[in-house]
């Protein structure tokens, strides 16, 4: 019997697909001091790809060499701008690529939410894990040990997985985080 078909179901639930995210991309090393109308004004006027797209500005950051941009756009000027290496801004080439949006969580070092709201009870109260060597008492930073995946450790032994644990929670070696990119990417409209 098809969910759909079930009254109970139709009278009180709606069914319906979610809506797919635009794709977005971190533009690096920006030392112009621009407000966000002169930021996107400057990247139409200047990218040919970007001229009739649909921008919008997600955050900036500081950098080591100045600030980072994250803006989203329309399929059709993600997919020409990706066939590009850089990207034109107040006459600098930039480097960019693609941002998808990791949200991971600094106490239990899984993936989909924040420290803030972090529900696993053992992190409740207190500090979390070390996500370089999944140990408690310490952070990151301070950390010197071997390093060691709390993600794939965990997945390994729940699932009988055989994941390499030699890694940072936070490395672009983990095959946890490689499945999180994917669901990402899954959620997002590369057009047809």
């Amino acid at each position: 019997m098809e969910l759909e078909n079930l009254k109970e179901v139709k009278e009180n639930f709606q069914i319906m697909k979610p809506s797919l995210k635009d794709p977005s991309i971190v533009i690096f090393n920006i030392t112009d001091e621009l407000s966000n109308e002169e930021f996107i004004d400057s990247l139409r006027a200047q990218n040919e790809d970007l001229t009739n797209a649909t921008l919008k500005i997600r955050t900036s950051y500081k950098s080591k060499f100045g600030k980072n941009w994250i803006i989203s756009m329309d399929h059709v000027a993600f997919n020409a701008l990706k066939k590009r290496k850089k990207i034109n801004l107040n006459w600098q080439r930039l480097s960019f690529k693609e941002n998808f949006r990791i949200i991971q969580c600094f106490k239990c070092a899984n993936y989909g939410h924040t420290a803030m709201t972090c529900r696993d009870e053992e992190f409740k109260t207190g500090g979390g894990i070390c996500l370089r060597c999944a140990d408690k008492g310490h952070r990151e930073r301070e950390c010197h040990a071997d390093p060691k995946c709390s993600n794939c450790t965990s997945h390994n032994l729940k699932f009988g997985s055989t994941f390499k644990t030699d890694h940072s929670a936070r490395s672009n070696d983990c095959k946890i985080r490689e499945k999180e990119i994917d669901f990402i990417i899954s959620r997002n409209n590369y057009g047809p």
